[in-house]
C-alpha cells in the first residue's frame, strides 16, 4: 500500500508528517479506541495521504481521524478515508478486537454498508479493484 501511495506522490512518510503520529495514537488509546494492528503499522509508515490518489481516494492523517467533528464520542466508528471529497466515506467499525470496514454515501447513515470484513481485506480490495469500493 505504501508503495502505491508513493507512486502516486501522496505518501505522508516524511519526518514532519509522522512527528505527531504517536501522540495522536495515544490520544485515541486514552479514549478507549484500539485500532487494528495493520492500520497502526501502515499509518506509522505514512500518516494517511497528503491528497487524493489516482483513484480519487484520500486516506486521512490520524489527526483528522482523531478530530473528526462528525464523530459521536461514544461511537466505535472511525472515518479513515473518503472518495471524491466525502461523497463516499469509509469507516472502521471497531467491535472488540475486530474491525470491519463500512462505507456511507453522501453523509447519509442509512446508506451504511459493510465493504470488508477487516481492514486488511479492505486494503486488498483497494489494491486489486479500487473502483469496486466507490
Amino acid at each position: 500500500m505504501l508503495e502505491t501511495w508513493r507512486a502516486a506522490g501522496v505518501a505522508r512518510d516524511d519526518d514532519e508528517s509522522l512527528r505527531d503520529f504517536e501522540a495522536n495514537l495515544e490520544k485515541l488509546r486514552a479514549r478507549g479506541v484500539r485500532l487494528p494492528p495493520s492500520f497502526v503499522a501502515l499509518w506509522r509508515l505514512s500518516d494517511g495521504t497528503a491528497a487524493m490518489d489516482d483513484h480519487e481516494m484520500i486516506f486521512w492523517p490520524l489527526d483528522n481521524v482523531l478530530d473528526d467533528p462528525s464523530r459521536d464520542p461514544s461511537s466505535r466508528d472511525l472515518v479513515f478515508a473518503d472518495y471524491r471529497l466525502g461523497s463516499t466515506s469509509f469507516f472502521l467499525r471497531l467491535e472488540g478486537d475486530a474491525a470491519s470496514v463500512h462505507r456511507v454515501r453522501d453523509s447519509r447513515p442509512e446508506t451504511s454498508e459493510r465493504v470488508a470484513e477487516s481492514f486488511e481485506d479492505f486494503l486488498e480490495r483497494y489494491l486489486q479493484a479500487p473502483v469496486s469500493l466507490r
